[in-house]
């Protein structure tokens, strides 16, 4: 039996994506397509698969689970019409505000929740890196951290989820602030300092790297994604586990890191 699916977001790059390859796979059905009462896509069939673009929550009671790549707004108006349907969340929109997060986090007692920022497993690996340099050499080892993330020129929001996350992590662990790019005469580079450098252009689907700079060398931890896929298969990954779980908000490397073993 097929695991049922609906799309919020099902005409944007991640939505195109998450439908293109469900619709490749013997255990998923992409059934329901929604998209913003403005978007010019609405009430037309989708490209990507069998099954006309509307408005949510139309046809909610007829899924499996929800698979979100849309906006905080969208995300934010029909959360709470997914846990009166008592349905389960994979969310990987970006931009996301502590008060939508404290709404996904409220969910999660009612229904499984999995919000991540990026779901590919090469981020998950490079934040477990990150996460290990830093307690090996920490802040009295005199090196410094700086983060830059590249996307492509019609990202809205900046820095990206993953460099967000990346940027908490080291703020956490050393006890640093961040500080968003440098301009004019601002002075020497303060040791309690965290950059953040974001880049748009071009097509790029999504670069990050850490630098750990130390006096005569430098560590450099990155992570390149080619494209979309990479994050529409973690969320396919985590539409077949959610169903079966618990209430909870569950994080990427509950449901993705056995891959790893």
């Amino acid at each position: 039996m097929k695991t049922t699916i609906a799309v919020l977001g099902a005409l944007g790059n991640m939505g195109r994506a998450v439908t293109r390859l469900a619709c490749t796979t013997d255990d998923l059905q992409p059934l329901v397509f929604w998209e913003r009462a403005d978007h010019p896509g609405l009430h037309k069939p989708h490209p990507e698969c069998l099954g006309k673009v509307t408005r949510a929550p139309e046809g909610l009671e007829t899924v499996d689970v929800v698979v979100d790549f849309s906006s905080p707004e969208s995300l934010a108006s029909l959360l709470p019409q997914v846990v009166a349907a008592r349905k389960p969340l994979v969310s990987g929109t970006t931009g996301v505000t502590p008060e939508l997060l404290d709404k996904l986090k409220a969910a999660s007692k009612e229904i499984p929740v999995l919000w991540a920022p990026n779901m590919s497993l090469g981020v998950m690996v490079l934040r477990r890196l990150c996460q290990t340099a830093m307690q090996l050499l920490g802040p009295e080892a005199g090196f410094e951290v700086e983060l830059v993330e590249l996307h492509h020129r019609k990202k809205k929001d900046s820095p990206s989820g993953t460099a967000a996350a990346l940027m908490k992590d080291a703020v956490d662990a050393w006890g640093l602030q961040a500080v968003h790019g440098r301009n004019g005469l601002c002075g020497p580079r303060n040791s309690w300092e965290c950059g953040v450098h974001a880049v748009r252009g071009g097509d790029v689907v999504g670069e990050h790297t850490m630098y750990l700079l130390g006096c005569g060398e430098r560590i450099e931890l990155s992570h390149r994604a080619w494209n979309r896929d990479v994050f529409a298969s973690g969320a396919l990954f985590a539409a077949r586990r959610l169903p079966t779980l618990a209430p909870g908000l569950y994080t990427v490397d509950q449901l993705l890191g056995e891959n790893l073993k």
